[in-house]
């Protein structure tokens, strides 16, 4: 998820579980927990390469390994820091805590979360929540703002905050249900136009949980989709590009093979001449919903071409004009 999110969530946590001892620095250091797991974006300033930055992030610091052993550190520094009645457990418990649902959260969204790092590179994604979603993260933030001008000793205080986590959490639930409705849909269109895949993936677009996007594959063709809560009248039209699988061994490299593992299948290629090959992720859906040609219908997309016998590659990101892109999504939308 977005930082203003885990800032938001991590304050709340500090309040629930500090905050009669440590008055509004609880909800500070609740905001610290729930973004040190992102600390990890610090390695950009050691590795340039995007694609190796992309593999490394959430990884080693949203593991279930540092989820687990990071805090023992944390909970003794803190213990000897302050000089409140809290115990090493309950110390250990908030940091814990703190981080591990910053980790759950980012295990719902598109991106991928590789907890079981340094054992696995499997990466966990429910899919089930956009990286960014005002309607989780703004009412939530609301109150927790609110909270902040109420004095301590009055237990509205912690009823707001409360209710902030909980309304939070109820529509979190839900976004599993609407999910699981929605997949089914998809399903059902792609029986109906008799279109052969072998994998289907669903996933919200960004900003919102009411437009999903969905990818059906097969080894040879990939198809995309949308569907809008707000404009069920509107058929599921489904976009198919030739996957060309077999183009990417004249591009093999570890580039290549970390483009595959991080698309995890949500993924083809476009070949130009012998020397040059697009290769488009398509996990995150299509940011254009009004052209059918790949170059105009995702924003990103990764070069791979041959220079003096040696296999390249470049990260491009075409020309966006957000206020259009925006206005295309609300369109689509049905707002």
């Amino acid at each position: 998820m977005d930082s203003v999110t885990h800032l938001v969530l991590g304050a709340a946590i500090g309040e629930v579980m500090l905050g009669k001892k440590l008055g509004n620095k609880a909800m500070l250091l609740g905001a610290l927990a729930n973004t040190i797991p992102d600390f990890d974006v610090a390695y950009v300033f050691f590795e340039k390469e995007e694609i190796k930055n992309f593999v490394f992030h959430r990884s080693y610091t949203h593991s279930l390994l540092a989820i687990v052993l990071l805090p023992l550190l944390i909970a003794w520094l803190s213990k000897l820091w302050s000089k409140k009645p809290i115990s090493f457990n309950q110390w250990y418990l908030f940091w814990f805590i703190g981080m591990l649902t910053h980790v759950a959260i980012d295990c719902c969204t598109t991106y991928g979360t590789k907890i079981f790092t340094p054992f696995s590179n499997y990466q966990v994604a429910f899919n089930n929540l956009s990286i960014i979603d005002p309607v989780y993260t703004i009412p939530f933030l609301l109150l927790v703002l609110i909270s902040l001008f109420i004095n301590r000793n009055k237990p509205l205080k912690r009823k707001i905050v409360w209710a902030g986590v909980a309304i939070s959490s109820v529509y979190l639930v839900a976004t599993f249900f609407i999910k699981w409705n929605v997949h089914n849909k998809f399903r059902e269109s792609l029986q109906k136009q008799n279109i052969a895949y072998d994998e289907l993936n669903i996933t919200p677009t960004i900003f919102n949980g009411i437009l999903w996007s969905a990818n059906a594959y097969s080894d040879s063709m990939f198809y995309i989709a949308e569907y809008s809560y707000m404009k069920t009248e509107v058929p599921i039209k489904w976009v198919g590009f030739k996957r060309n699988l077999n183009s990417i061994k004249k591009f093999d490299s570890e580039a290549m093979r970390n483009m595959q593992w991080f698309a995890d299948g949500n993924y083809f290629v476009e070949t130009h001449g012998n020397d040059s090959l697009f290769f488009y992720n398509a996990k995150w859906g299509r940011m254009r919903y009004d052209v059918t040609d790949a170059y105009n219908s995702f924003v990103f997309y990764t070069l791979f071409y041959k220079q003096n016998n040696e296999i390249k590659h470049q990260q491009i990101e075409k020309d966006w004009k957000f206020n259009e892109s925006l206005k295309l999504l609300m369109d689509r939308i049905g707002i």
